[in-house]
């Protein structure tokens, strides 16, 4: 069965790793370089401010930092260190075949992705929260992450595998911390 899992793992990572070209590279280089998205950050603080007064924004932007904080260590402490599955961009048998645009694999271990997990977290997240303060479409959150997810199998740093699990562990994270902020009546 592990094995069967393994198989179709490495069958999808190929098929999406081979739609490289022009423009995709140049997108999904975009859309996973982290840094690119402090301004969306930065804007959903200043609107948050803007809406409700600086006491919620400090409160969106501490509850949001530990979102990420958790989502990032429950990553790579319970899965990346523990299950210790090579990204493909390390594989022997793959190489040659996975395309690493960008040229960077990044560590050793993908198992799951942090990428997909810290920003599921984020994106459900923000989901709720703006769903709930401002009735604001849920989608584009989702949309956002799906993308940076996408863009790590893409790029060939990850197994998509690695994308789902983490994006339910991220998913699961940012929901959990949406249920104890909503019972406690700070969001």
């Amino acid at each position: 069965m592990i094995e069967w899992l393994i198989s179709i793992d490495e069958k999808l990572l190929l098929a999406i790793n081979g739609w490289q070209g022009g423009f995709l590279d140049g997108f999904f280089l975009f859309v996973t370089n982290k840094h690119n998205w402090l301004p969306l950050y930065l804007f959903l603080i200043l609107f948050m401010w803007w809406e409700r007064g600086w006491k919620k924004m400090l409160l969106f932007s501490v509850a949001s930092i530990l979102v990420v904080a958790t989502a990032d260590l429950v990553s790579v402490h319970l899965f990346k260190e523990v299950f210790q599955r090579l990204r493909p961009c390390h594989q022997e048998h793959l190489m040659g075949l996975v395309n690493t645009i960008g040229g960077k694999c990044g560590g050793q271990y993908g198992f799951v992705s942090s990428h997909a997990s810290n920003h599921f977290a984020l994106g459900i997240w923000f989901a709720f929260v703006f769903k709930t303060n401002f009735n604001f479409p849920r989608c584009p959150f989702i949309v956002w992450a799906f993308l940076i997810a996408l863009s790590r199998v893409y790029l060939g740093v990850h197994f998509p595998g690695d994308v789902i699990v983490g994006g339910l562990v991220g998913a699961f994270i940012g929901g959990i911390y949406f249920g104890v902020f909503k019972k406690l009546g700070w969001v």
